[in-house]
């Protein structure tokens, strides 16, 4: 805990509210340029978002996910980021 608060601590504060508060919108893809897919997994849920830098870094095309059932929640979470990947090649019609 600080004692006092600085500048730095109110700049941080409004970094953050405006990271919050900034709607990330989507962008129409560009088949000439590269897409970019990240992935993550939970024990219980995996997600993905495609992307595509067109100039102004890595924006969002599509957002994915998907709640885990059965044997999927036996999966490694490496195999668990495997899945949320092939749902996003599937989902976003992306081909190798």
């Amino acid at each position: 805990m600080c004692s006092q608060w600085e500048p730095k601590h109110q700049k941080a504060v409004e970094q953050m509210k405006q990271a919050l508060t900034s709607a990330h919108v989507l962008i129409l893809p560009d088949p000439k340029r590269d897409y970019v897919i990240e992935a993550d997994a939970s024990d219980q849920a995996v997600g993905a978002v495609l992307m595509q830098d067109q100039g102004n870094g890595p924006q969002p095309i599509a957002y994915l996910s998907k709640k885990l059932h059965g044997a999927e929640l036996n999966y490694s979470i490496h195999d668990k980021e495997a899945l949320a990947i092939i749902i996003a090649f599937k989902t976003c019609y992306l081909e190798g």
